[in-house]
């Protein structure tokens, strides 16, 4: 049984409340920011999950751990390492960002999971058998994948540059090679973060979608959009749309790379519940 409409604007209220509160509750934390951009990157963070947990179809602590992982490594981990990288933020920023992502995505997918209803199985909510793929069968899925985030990566960095040249101009940009080797461990990363949630999916429409979105919104809308004292607005909006659309992009290629097409009716009806 799906969660009811109820039950999801439950659930991703208190999400973002969790994710606002625990935020707040952080003192040192060097970012200075309207309550109102706050509130906003906060619910579209929880909404993005909200989807991902209502699509999946699998529930309790598995589909916890698996909600965790996209929130804190796409929108923490993924986001602070690019800013070592590129801007060279402190370590006490480092720690206290990466801690601060831990608890709270920890946090709101527990929430998330919990108010929505999934904790305990409800119908038919197993996941689909999949084709046993062999090792060369995922290796070569993988680096296409990773292909595909370098290229995408490159290509809409291309296109922002006229607008972000001149703020990274006052920076010692790393080397090209250094440049490619971060984007290859990043693509790693991103595929990490999400594969595990994808294979809850029977869909592949809704892989997509919630690969798309998780990608674009937590890796470039939410950790962009608060004003902070590192990267001026124009800036900040230019990388939104760069990071917005092609992580999006890399999301749907990722679906289509992993998720099998959409698991007949027939099929599914022949899964059984998981024990908790």
């Amino acid at each position: 049984m799906k969660p009811r409409a109820s039950q999801i604007a439950l659930a991703v209220a208190g999400a973002t409340l969790v994710l606002m509160l625990l935020n707040a509750a952080v003192s040192g934390f060097p970012l200075a920011v309207p309550s109102w951009r706050v509130m906003l990157a906060e619910l579209l963070a929880a909404s993005v999950l909200a989807y991902a947990v209502w699509v999946a179809r699998t529930h309790g602590w598995r589909l916890v751990a698996a909600a965790f992982l996209p929130l804190f490594a796409i929108r923490h981990f993924n986001t602070m390492d690019e800013g070592v990288f590129y801007l060279g933020l402190s370590g006490t920023m480092v720690v206290g960002g990466m801690v601060l992502g831990a608890l709270s995505s920890a946090a709101a997918a527990g929430v998330l999971v919990w108010l929505m209803g999934k904790m305990r199985p409800a119908g038919q909510e197993a996941v689909p058998p999949r084709p046993a793929r062999s090792t060369g069968a995922w290796l070569w899925r993988l680096a296409a994948g990773d292909l595909a985030y370098i290229f995408l990566y490159f290509a809409a960095g291309m296109c922002v540059i006229p607008f972000t040249k001149d703020f990274y101009a006052k920076f010692s940009l790393p080397a090209p090679g250094a440049i490619v080797l971060m984007q290859v461990f990043r693509g790693l990363i991103y595929m990490g973060a999400v594969l595990p949630i994808a294979r809850m999916i029977p869909e592949r429409r809704h892989a997509a979608i919630t690969l798309g979105l998780a990608l674009s919104i937590l890796g470039g809308v939410v950790p962009l959009l608060p004003d902070n004292p590192l990267m001026p607005g124009n800036i900040r909006l230019a990388h939104t749309v760069e990071i917005g659309v092609s992580n999006f992009i890399f999301g749907v290629v990722l679906a289509y790379l992993f998720t099998p097409r959409t698991v007949p009716a027939t099929r599914l009806a022949q899964v059984h519940v998981m024990p908790t």
